[in-house]
């Protein structure tokens, strides 16, 4: 088994607090852009959004353990997979129905890749506490 856990370096706890207040900035002016009119390109809203949620999963928890670790890769490894099956999907849907392959950018699959990766995560982390809570 290839042990790479003592090499990744995570940011620090307090950057997840940053990149929550990024992501949730670029959704609001993501969507006010339909109400004020403003001429702003939505991929910039969209590429601050993804860099929002990605000091978000690059950050630590407050006290990161070995099991912390394993669920991180899980979820990493789930995410690869399943952000690239649903990004096919969507794409072979949307050519069936008539719209053209090049409506789906990288910047999508990016942010599905993302938002299963946080999701599995944070959902793995607390079925961890649930399960350490019934124990004690």
């Amino acid at each position: 088994m290839l042990v790479i856990e003592d090499k990744i370096k995570l940011l620090p706890y307090w950057f997840k607090s940053i990149g929550i207040g990024v992501a949730i900035l670029s959704l609001i002016v993501n969507f006010s852009l339909d109400i004020w009119e403003i001429s702003i390109d939505r991929y910039y809203t969209i590429l601050v959004l993804i860099l929002g949620l990605i000091l978000v999963s690059l950050s630590a928890e407050k006290f990161e353990d070995e099991m912390f670790k394993q669920i991180r890769t899980n979820s990493i490894f789930y995410a690869f997979f399943a952000g690239i099956l649903a990004h096919f999907v969507l794409v072979f849907l949307n050519f069936w129905v008539g719209g053209s392959i090049e409506d789906h950018s990288s910047l999508h699959m990016t942010l599905w890749m993302l938002g299963i990766y946080l999701g599995t995560f944070h959902s793995s982390k607390n079925r961890l506490k649930i399960l350490n809570s019934i124990e004690d």
